[in-house]
């Protein structure tokens, strides 16, 4: 609110009237809806929709997060792990102590990338 000299720094105050867009309700939803379908791009430089979207990605977040970044990581690492480690066509095993560990973990990652992959498909 100050600058380092003491003055007062000049504030605004936004005050927006928007019922119901916090409650999850079909109005909110509407409010949403209509901000992804629109075509018109220079209303996301507007202070009181980016304060709107600023507070639905803080609530969002999470959510995200954890439901579609993890499984993907997930995805990913696993995938990884199976075509340089596990590929049933390598002969040098890749540190494996046989090859039917080999063949074991290949089976074990596949598994984890069809469950990974049906999570994204549903």
């Amino acid at each position: 609110m100050f600058t380092k000299d003491g003055f007062v720094r000049p504030l605004s105050l936004c005050y927006f009237d928007i019922p119901s867009i916090n409650d999850r309700s079909s109005k909110s939803n509407a409010i949403f809806e209509a901000l992804s379908e629109t075509e018109d791009l220079k209303i996301f430089n507007s202070l009181s929709v980016n304060i709107i979207l600023e507070k639905a990605w803080q609530e969002h977040r999470t959510v995200f997060i954890v439901f579609f970044v993890v499984p993907y990581c997930l995805l990913l690492g696993t995938f990884f792990f199976w075509s340089n480690y596990c590929s049933f066509h390598k002969p040098e095993r890749a540190g494996f102590k046989s090859e039917e560990a080999q063949k074991e973990a290949g089976i074990v990652s596949c598994f984890i990338i069809a469950i990974t992959c049906m999570y994204f498909l549903l």
